[in-house]
């Protein structure tokens, strides 16, 4: 109703508050012309806050509609009293700081006299969703503050916390920026954000009080915490019991972590029954007292306990503390120490394993020792047929054995290798793992979905020239399998110096039951001696192959003697021949 009029503070008039006054003496003259001075009529009444003290400097303003007819202001009793001429009027009472109060005023010589007390309340007023919460040490809360400006000015407000000793805490606007003062235009509203930090210690209930002072008045609001304690897991072990046996030394790794948002360095220390040894280290074995670490990361280190060899078995507390700020983390990891043993247990990653003969496959085996004492484990994989070849290995290397701390798991490969002569079926293979005090077995089926065979017919592998020219050679090749070979090959593996071998063709494809040629053309170096020379090939197919030697018998003219040695040579050829069928491709 009264919007856009200036008002008098005290004794200091603006040009508009000028003019209003100018119009109530108007007024008041034609009023005071029209029924005579004697018959204003006088009206008083005391302006105080809500808690009845009296304001001096308030604004007592009467209005006929928009135009001001009268002003006046409060004394330090917080009295005033003005003269209005008989009718209706609005009445509003105003100081800065505090909310304006208007009533409406009938003005007759009935009514004249005592207003009473108008009370004002302040200006600005605090809400909040709700003041009660329940948290733990440690949490980060974001609260929201709505402040109202119910006044006629803007006001500057100052932002203040009362907090218990320890707990932080800041007001920001909604962009992030922190800030300690805020102007509230009149009648509007402002959003702020309170933060606050639990303590990491903090316990029970915590009262923290947000208080907004502006123009000698201020307003608070009383928050309520529940604080309960957090479990911190500073040290952290796989496992809160482990296993072990008198003159054990264990390694323990462990996870120390900081959950704190700042950053913080702990002091690490271990409690461990009498008569024991212990260590904290680094991955490097390197004595560890005290972790410096980021907020939210962690950092593995190892504790390293020695359980001296006459420790009774039984159940032994060992106690890991990480100090911080005068507050102490523990950790507790149950030792049970018990009579020496190993426990050995095998898993296969496949119960089959589908290969076709004159191939092979490998097949992971893992092994663990869940004993309490170091073990040396025998391996040992029987088959039911001896067409299968089985080798134990570690990175490639043949293993027959391996030695397994307590709690130590280790993978080795079964190699399992079929023959070509195998006939298709199922085979049952017994994998066994013998430790010092148990044993672990597990059966492997083998299945033969087929064969793949490869063969070189050739019995006569000697061929007869001379120095500088060219010897001629055919080598046949059956696929004695069930599978088509579509890459068949001939390879040379050795050769004498200056010996030049080519081969016709590249590869071949078989089916099976199909035979096919490979043409060797040998250069001989016009320069080599009399006598026999040998070249290694190899024909291979699809993982199975067939390793031979040709002999080249190097000789100026023919004679008895050469006739006899030839057929010698033929001879051992036929046996290595016949040899070479027998053994595995």
């Amino acid at each position: 109703m009264f919007k856009g009029v200036n008002y008098v503070r005290g004794m200091r008039l603006s040009g508009k508050t000028l003019s209003g006054l100018l119009q109530a003496t108007l007024i008041a003259v034609v009023l005071t012309a029209q029924v005579g001075y004697g018959q204003s009529l006088l009206f008083f009444g005391r302006v105080t806050d809500t808690q009845m003290n009296p304001l001096q400097g308030a604004e007592i303003a009467v209005y006929s509609g928009n135009l001001l007819v009268a002003l006046a202001t409060t004394d330090k009793d917080g009295s005033f009293n003005l003269r209005i001429p008989p009718g209706t009027y609005v009445l509003r009472a105003y100081l800065k700081g505090y909310a304006p109060q208007q009533i409406l005023l009938v003005a007759t010589q009935e009514r004249a006299g005592s207003l009473g007390t108008i009370v004002l309340e302040p200006a600005i007023s605090l809400y909040t969703e709700t003041t009660q919460f329940s948290m733990y040490q440690g949490d980060f809360l974001n609260l929201t503050l709505k402040l109202t400006n119910k006044g006629l000015d803007p006001l500057t407000v100052r932002l203040s916390l009362e907090m218990p000793g320890g707990w932080t805490g800041y007001f920001a606007l909604p962009g992030g920026l922190q800030v300690g003062n805020i102007v509230i235009e009149a009648g509007s509203e402002r959003t702020v954000f309170l933060n606050i930090r639990v303590p990491l210690n903090a316990t029970g209930d915590a009262r923290v009080n947000v208080v907004a002072s502006w123009s000698n008045l201020s307003k608070k609001i009383t928050y309520v915490f529940v604080v309960q304690p957090r479990k911190w897991n500073i040290v952290d072990f796989p496992a809160t019991s482990l296993k072990a046996y008198p003159g054990a030394q264990l390694k323990v790794p462990m996870q120390i972590t900081n959950p704190f948002p700042v950053d913080s360095e702990f002091r690490l220390s271990a409690d461990t029954p009498q008569g024991w040894v212990s260590a904290i280290v680094d991955a490097n074995n390197l004595g560890v007292g005290t972790v410096a670490l980021k907020p939210r990361t962690s950092r593995q280190l190892f504790l390293i306990l020695y359980i001296p060899p006459r420790t009774r078995t039984g159940v032994y507390p060992v106690f890991v503390y990480a100090d911080y700020e005068g507050n102490r983390y523990t950790a507790r990891l149950d030792i049970s120490v018990e009579s020496r043993f190993d426990l050995l247990n095998m898993t296969l990653t496949s119960a089959r394993l589908n290969i076709t003969g004159g191939s092979s496959s490998s097949i992971p085996v893992i092994i663990r020792n869940d004993g309490n004492m170091p073990t040396v484990i025998l391996l040992r994989a029987v088959p039911n047929t001896p067409e299968l070849r089985l080798t134990f290995s570690v990175s490639g290397q043949p293993a027959g054995s391996l030695y397994l701390l307590p709690g130590e798991t280790r993978q080795v490969n079964l190699l399992v290798e079929a023959s070509p002569y195998i006939t298709p079926g199922t085979y049952e293979v017994k994998v066994y793992a013998n430790g010092t005090t148990s044993t672990a077995e597990k059966t492997l089926l083998v299945s033969i979905t087929g064969i793949r065979r490869l063969e070189v017919a050739n019995y006569n592998f000697l061929v007869a020239t001379a120095p500088g020219s060219i010897a001629l050679y055919k080598i046949r090749v059956n696929n004695s399998g069930t599978y088509p070979l579509n890459s068949v090959t001939l390879r040379v593996d050795y050769a004498p110096q200056n010996f030049k071998l080519f081969i016709q063709p590249d590869k071949l494809s078989l089916l099976p039951g199909e035979s096919g040629y490979f043409d060797v053309q040998v250069f001989v170096p016009s320069d080599a001696h009399e006598g026999a020379y040998n070249i290694q090939v190899t024909v291979e197919a699809d993982g199975v192959s067939s390793t031979r030697v040709l002999v080249v018998w190097i000789r100026y003219e023919t004679s008895v003697s050469f006739l006899v040695l030839m057929g010698s040579l033929v001879l051992v050829s036929f046996l290595l021949v016949f040899y070479g069928k027998k053994r595995f491709a």
